[in-house]
């Protein structure tokens, strides 16, 4: 029997019910725990892992909150990586959405998703660590059940 996949106590929304649900639908079926975390959103058999959405991942690196959150899993952790969920359409459409409200200027979708992959090679060059983005939720929880599975075969 594997040890459970591990969600931080204080992770909430879409992603953390579709990682459930996946990890309940396999056979053999895999345990979810939930604990807190010091560092990362998930623990997916030796890997730590950080979970953003498109927005998310845009504020919390120019705001310097991402790397120091890489920054603590480096030091403290082994394997760790980074997931980034959600549509780069629907990351455009809010932004676009907020600057007609607030007055302020749009983007377009080829100039977020330079940044977006702007910001992951950057992630990947200076902390060396596993990245994956996908538009999907279930993308992303197949991804993640996959990796804890695949840490104990």
């Amino acid at each position: 029997m594997i040890p459970p996949l591990i969600i931080d106590s204080n992770e909430r929304g879409r992603l953390v019910e579709a990682i459930e649900r996946r990890a309940k639908s396999r056979v053999p079926r895999i345990d979810v725990a939930r604990q807190h975390l010091v560092n990362g959103d998930y623990k997916c058999g030796d890997w730590l892992i950080e979970s953003k959405s498109v927005a998310d991942l845009i504020q919390s690196k120019f705001s310097g909150h991402l790397n120091k959150q890489l920054d603590n899993m480096d030091a403290n952790n082994g394997n760790y990586g980074l997931v980034v969920h959600g549509s780069i359409k629907e990351y455009v459409k809010g932004v676009n959405e907020r600057a007609v409200i607030y007055n302020k200027q749009g983007t377009s979708a080829s100039a977020a998703l330079k940044l977006v992959a702007g910001i992951c090679a950057r992630i990947v060059a200076d902390f060396g660590c596993l990245l994956y983005r996908a538009d999907k939720i279930d993308e992303v929880a197949a991804f993640m059940v996959a990796l804890h599975e695949k840490t104990y075969k």
